[in-house]
């Protein structure tokens, strides 16, 4: 099973579509940043700023990782040929899971 795992983590984190989006969205919190100093510059602006970002980028890191680790595994039809070899669907589906836990740590 863990090789499975790592196969999926190999081929997701290296599709262009999802590191363009990553960097877009590190872009980003970096434009913002730069915006809340330069502009209005205060603690309070700055915290609620950065602050409301972070937690919009927490919502939509996490949409992302689920969304390129199904669909990946839908256009390579893994999860199809696990379960056809034998492996029990819950046990797909907990190492699903576990790439997407994965994927956000990193």
């Amino acid at each position: 099973m863990s090789n499975y795992i790592l196969a999926d983590l190999r081929r997701i984190t290296r599709r262009i579509p999802r590191i363009i989006v990553m960097s877009a969205l590190y872009a980003i919190l970096v434009i913002v940043i730069t915006r809340t100093y330069i502009k209005d510059w205060d603690s309070v602006n700055f915290t609620v700023n950065i602050g409301t970002y972070i937690r919009l980028l927490t919502t939509m890191l996490g949409f992302i990782e689920v969304v390129s680790v199904f669909s990946d595994d839908f256009k390579a039809k893994t999860m199809q040929m696990a379960i056809g070899i034998g492996v029990s669907r819950n046990k797909v589906v907990l190492s699903k899971l576990l790439e997407v836990v994965l994927l956000t740590l990193a």
